[in-house]
């Protein structure tokens, strides 16, 4: 199950930074927000397997 929800939040960070360089955005506010996602989601699934 770890490695199901590692896999879930590669492939959406994946996306978004496809996202990024498919609408021009800065790679300064590109680098916050996937610090910023990264951070979230390894939260969220620390919290998901207590």
């Amino acid at each position: 199950m770890k490695i199901n929800a590692l896999y879930l939040t590669v492939f959406t960070a994946y996306k978004i930074d496809h996202l990024f360089n498919e609408t021009g955005i800065t790679l300064i506010f590109k680098g916050q927000f996937l610090l910023a996602f990264f951070v979230s989601a390894s939260a969220s699934i620390d919290s998901f397997y207590r």
